[in-house]
């Protein structure tokens, strides 16, 4: 059964050969992963290693935590799978309909707690703040699109 390790604090000029070269001469390797930032593209920092074998993500382990790779001690762990009811909650919650406090019109709202608040926001308003926070490159396009500041019913949120 495969079984995947956690390698920290690797530098970013290191790619997915450069591990594979130093961790195969601890078992047969499935795959290699470096995440990158989806922003600038550029590597995290951490990667993870999938084995064949458990026993030799262990020894990989064992022999591999705290080696310098590149000037930087790098940390090896076996890798943790996510729990998926531990998935990031979404930061407002439907909270029932009434007015929108941006645009005003009568919809469903979503807001952080509806027994304190009857005050919330639609969805058109809050995709038009998600796209007003993207990063510049990501805005380009989306400002040249035939849909730029116009909800459904025509008005401008700009």
């Amino acid at each position: 059964m495969s079984c995947k390790i956690y390698v920290g604090d690797i530098p970013f000029q290191v790619s997915s050969e450069d591990l594979t070269s130093l961790f195969e001469s601890c078992g047969n390797i499935i795959n290699v992963h470096i995440p990158t930032d989806r922003d600038t593209g550029r590597p995290r920092g951490f990667a993870f290693i999938e084995f064949d074998i458990k026993e030799e993500a262990e020894a990989a382990v064992s022999q591999l935590n705290g080696i310098n790779l590149g000037g930087r001690n790098i940390s090896v762990a076996l890798a943790v799978e996510r729990d998926p009811s531990a998935a990031p909650k979404p930061y407002a919650k439907e909270i029932g309909t009434g007015d929108c406090i941006l645009c005003n019109t009568t919809t469903t709202l979503y807001g952080f707690n509806s027994s304190l608040n009857t005050h919330g926001v639609c969805a058109t308003c809050i995709s038009s703040l998600s796209r007003a926070s993207r990063p510049p490159r990501e805005q380009k396009s989306f400002m040249r699109s035939s849909n730029y500041g116009e909800n459904r019913t025509g008005k401008n949120h700009y």
